[in-house]
């Protein structure tokens, strides 16, 4: 198979790729035939060494790295013959970007979340304990239309504070969904170098 043979079949096997994708890709492989003619590589030797397009697709449209250049494939002859391989690419960078912006300001936001958390937490308890002192109060009072003012008022309390719990729930539910998508999308980025 010569390069215009390989780069057809890999073009036709990365369709589900947008575009962009699609042509990053093509150049960098033209680029691996480029280098090989360079260094006096036959185009049928590279693209034996890169291995099968579709295969290489695959690997691409399911997220994976392709699998790197062995030299001691036997269609090569036990002998690297293409010395240019696609090389796995570090993320360190990228790890110790995230590292630093999560120590530098991710925790800070994070410990500012928790405590706005908190505090909202706080408007449901604060509502239950007034109400509880407004019946108590209406109770204890010998007027009877201050005590059922009291009284009345409390349990609309009551109801609002049951809101307020319910509502609550919700944004708790929703506010660990999102720290664990935060972290889920951290972690990706350090193992792939993208999201």
């Amino acid at each position: 198979m010569n390069k215009q043979q390989f780069l057809n079949e890999l073009r036709a096997a990365l369709a589900p790729l947008p575009a962009v994708e699609r042509e990053d890709i093509l150049a960098d492989y033209e680029e691996h035939f480029r280098i090989a003619a360079e260094t006096g590589h036959s185009e049928e030797t590279v693209a034996a060494a890169l291995g099968d397009p579709r295969e290489l697709a695959r690997s691409y449209i399911e997220g994976m790295d392709p699998p790197p250049f062995d030299p001691t494939d036997p269609t090569l002859g036990g002998k690297a013959a293409y010395p240019y391989a696609r090389r796995p690419q570090s993320h360190g960078g990228i790890t110790a970007g995230v590292v630093l912006f999560n120590v530098f300001i991710g925790v800070w936001v994070l410990i500012s979340l928790v405590g706005a958390w908190i505090g909202l937490w706080m408007v449901p308890v604060v509502l239950v304990g007034v109400s509880i002192a407004c019946i108590a109060t209406g109770i204890c009072v010998p007027m009877i239309m201050v005590k059922w003012s009291l009284i009345l008022g409390g349990i609309a309390l009551i109801a609002l504070a049951i809101l307020a719990i319910i509502g609550m729930v919700y944004v708790t539910k929703y506010f660990f969904k999102g720290i664990g998508l935060y972290f889920k999308a951290c972690g990706k980025l350090c193992r792939e170098g993208k999201l």
